[in-house]
């Protein structure tokens, strides 16, 4: 299962979390960040998403998640639709992490 997140470039327990993927599929049919935001209704003050790291879990591998529809956000100063599909793991080995990047 290949699998991708928009981030921070924040270190990973310190304001970045692994929890929240979502699939290849998913993120091919965005074209910004902003729409990535609205999709997975990610508030702004909850960090920028200025990097993108790619993961794969091996087939066979023992994993507990659960997937769905990212719901609606409604802050003080915006909100967010959501829609768009996310994963939510419960523990993430960082060892899948093939490769993380600056977005341009």
């Amino acid at each position: 299962m290949y699998l991708v997140q928009f981030h921070s470039n924040a270190e990973v327990g310190s304001g970045r979390s692994l929890k929240y993927w979502t699939t290849f599929d998913e993120a091919n049919g965005i074209s910004t960040v902003n729409e990535y935001m609205n999709k997975m209704a990610l508030l702004s003050n909850w960090g920028a998403r200025d990097n993108v790291s790619i993961a794969k879990i091996q087939a066979g591998t023992k994993i507990k998640y659960a997937i769905g529809t990212a719901k609606e956000q409604v802050g003080a100063i915006e909100s967010r639709p959501g829609g768009g599909l996310q994963i939510l793991f419960t523990q993430f080995d960082d060892g899948w992490i093939l490769d993380t990047r600056p977005l341009p």
